[in-house]
């Protein structure tokens, strides 16, 4: 709830234009833990959409096996684990609502790992994860790939690693209809821009993930 003040000024831009009245809003409720989070966002999701075009490539499923080492090995050697796990739970939350679910699919499985189970989490933490895990359909991914086939625009971005997963399923199994089905539906996201300067260090193998130390 608004103080007093907080009140009186909020009441006293709604008088302004509606440019100003947007930048004193953005200024009283939006911090720099919000810009920091935001500034990573938008760098993800540049990501994933790289991340798309280069699915067949090899060690890819490697790639994504390490991305959850990495996001783990940045919690746990933090000054402030309970900071960097909560900023890692905003991340996956806004990504899911921004229909990148690649980065929020990543951050999910992480968190969601046994590692972290010392760490103080926020109250949010176990339902919104859980919910998360069975709208993608983990472990197998099935509602996730299934999910793409009705999708019909380049702004949902799919989750890679869950695709990764579902496929070498279906290969151990020898579902290679399946399989056929799940790379089909990648293929319009090849043709997304793809930029190897927006592949975060957390997808490469020769590299550490320090530079988004919290």
């Amino acid at each position: 709830m608004l103080s007093r003040e907080g009140r009186a000024l909020f009441c006293l831009g709604m008088q302004q234009p509606k440019t100003c009245l947007k930048q004193l809003v953005r200024k009283m409720f939006h911090t720099d833990y919000d810009d920091q989070v935001e500034r990573t966002l938008n760098m993800c999701r540049k990501c994933s959409q790289s991340l798309c075009a280069q699915f067949d490539t090899p060690h890819f499923e490697h790639r994504m096996d390490m991305s959850i080492l990495r996001v783990l090995k940045v919690i746990l050697k933090s000054k402030h684990p309970t900071r960097a796990y909560r900023f890692f739970l905003d991340l996956a939350q806004q990504a899911h609502r921004s229909h990148d679910h690649q980065t929020a699919n990543v951050l999910c499985v992480a968190l969601a790992n046994d590692t972290l189970a010392s760490i103080k989490k926020p109250r949010r933490a176990e339902e919104t994860l859980r919910h998360m895990k069975t709208e993608y359909g983990y472990p197998s991914y099935d509602k996730h790939v299934h999910f793409f086939h009705k999708v019909r625009t380049p702004y949902v971005i799919p989750s890679v690693f869950a695709f990764s997963k579902y496929v070498k399923r279906k290969q151990f199994v020898d579902r290679t209809d399946d399989v056929g089905f799940a790379l089909h539906l990648l293929d319009i996201y090849k043709y997304l821009k793809l930029d190897e300067k927006d592949i975060l260090p957390l997808y490469n193998l020769e590299h550490d993930f320090s530079r988004f130390t919290v």
